[in-house]
Parts: C-alpha cells; sequence; structure tokens
C-alpha cells in the first residue's frame, strides 16, 4: 500500500494522541538539501509538531518495546535532539549505489531512511555489523501510519505488553499483527511487526 492510498486525516488521526499536529510548509525548512517531496506533502497534510517547548517544538513521541519512535517537526530537521548522538534527521551518510538518503523518522538506534530517489523508506538495524537499510515501506504516508499504530497497540497494553525486560507479550504480538494486516496484509505485518520487536 502507498500514501497515495492513505488519506491524511487517517494518518492525523493514528498520530493524534502523540502530540500536536499542524501543517508545515517548505519555508519552515531552514536546511540546505532540498526536501523529497513526499516529506514535503506529508508535513503539509499530516504535520507532525508536537508541543511549544524553550526551544520549539519538540515532534511526535511513539512509544513502542524499547526506545520509542520520533518524528521532529519540519523547522527542527537536521537539528533536533539526536543531532548530537550522530542519528539526527540530517542527511545521513548513508549510500547505496550512489542514493542519498534521509535518515526519518527514527527510533534510537535504528534508524528510517527515506530514499531521496525513490521516496520509499528503508530501515536499518544496529548489532548487525555493518548498516544494511532494507525496504521497509512505499513512502512516509505508509510508515507514519505503520508507526501510529504500533503506538496505539503499545498504549492500549501499557505495562501489560512486556514480559521479562522489553519483551512484548505473545498476545500484544498478535495485537500488533491484527492491527497492522489491513494496511500491510498479514505476512508483511508479520515481518514489519518482528523487525520492529513486536
Amino acid at each position: 500500500m502507498s500514501g497515495s492510498d492513505i488519506t491524511p486525516r487517517a494518518i492525523r488521526d493514528v498520530l493524534a494522541p502523540f502530540g500536536a499536529l499542524r501543517p508545515q510548509f517548505p519555508f519552515d525548512w531552514t536546511g540546505k538539501v532540498t526536501l523529497h517531496p513526499s516529506l514535503t506533502r506529508f508535513y503539509e497534510d499530516v504535520g507532525p509538531h508536537g508541543e511549544d517547548g524553550l526551544h520549539g517544538s519538540d515532534g511526535l513521541t511513539i512509544p513502542t518495546t524499547g526506545n520509542p519512535f520520533e518524528i521532529a517537526p519540519l523547522a527542527r530537521l537536521g537539528n533536533g535532539r539526536l543531532a548530537a548522538a550522530g542519528m539526527a534527521w540530517a542527511v545521513s551518510a548513508w549510500r547505496n549505489g550512489g542514493t542519498s538518503g534521509w535518515s526519518w523518522p527514527t527510533k534510537r538506534g535504528d534508524p528510517f531512511i527515506l530514499d531521496q530517489t525513490s521516496g520509499a523508506v528503508l530501515h536499518a538495524q544496529h548489532g548487525e555489523g555493518s548498516w544494511k537499510p532494507e525496504p521497509m515501506f512505499a513512502d512516509v504516508f505508509v510508515t507514519a501510519l505503520i508507526l501510529g499504530t504500533i503506538g496505539a497497540v503499545h498504549e492500549g497494553g501499557g505495562e501489560k505488553v512486556y514480559k521479562e525486560g522489553l519483551e512484548a507479550r505473545p498476545e500484544w504480538q498478535a495485537a500488533s499483527r491484527t492491527r497492522l494486516a489491513p494496511t500491510l496484509g498479514a505476512i508483511k505485518a508479520d515481518t514489519v511487526a518482528s523487525r520492529l520487536g513486536w
């Protein structure tokens, strides 16, 4: 499923519990690299913004097993709080056949990478020796819907989601797959849930 099959309203409904949403436009972007058109549309139509704080808006924080997913507001792409840790929203050093990508959004340690050529979203996991980003979602709209859906499952279970450590209980693993399947199909839902710790 691509973002063209998903309405901005559906994504906004899923993301709303995790922070304020408001349209953001290209003039909010202060970076030196041209934004991918899908990212521009995403910030205009969905608008992850978060709450205003001392240093501007803080973006969305979406709970999941382990570290949360974070989506920065447009004005803070490239200078978010993860910049110091080297996992910023800035253009990543990742190259794949000469194609550059963005680290967007991120789960601290495991970045999602927006391919600047295709608009697809790839995912890389730490602890595998070298970064090997693999295609995961068709575009940023599908990515946001899936991450928001996982966040909703996590919020629905709270602490009951976990058994020992940060591993999800089997019934919550099943719940995540059930919620993801209408968007991804059963097989892809299982693959995505497993890769993301569910």
